[in-house]
């Protein structure tokens, strides 16, 4: 539980850095195609973030079965949106 919280905070730094990046990027841009780029990253950084979320409220240990491979319940699934 302390390893979750602990990568948590870690990567939850140069995540507001990445993300602030984003945006100033994406403010000083005029190309649309630039600008589109820019918002799909912004997207998949919000997941990011979500799943970051997820691991700092982890209260108990559950594994759940993925592909044949055991995996650590951390509670979101992603949509069809998030792809």
């Amino acid at each position: 539980m302390k390893t979750t919280a602990t990568l948590s905070h870690l990567l939850g730094q140069p995540l507001t850095v990445i993300t602030g990046y984003v945006d100033l990027l994406s403010t000083s841009t005029r190309e649309d195609d630039t600008r589109e780029k820019l918002s799909i990253i912004k997207g998949q950084l919000e997941l990011i973030n979500r799943y970051m979320t997820d691991l700092r409220n982890i209260k108990e240990y559950k594994t759940i079965e993925f592909a044949g491979v055991t995996l650590l319940d951390i509670g979101s699934t992603p949509t069809k949106e998030d792809d």
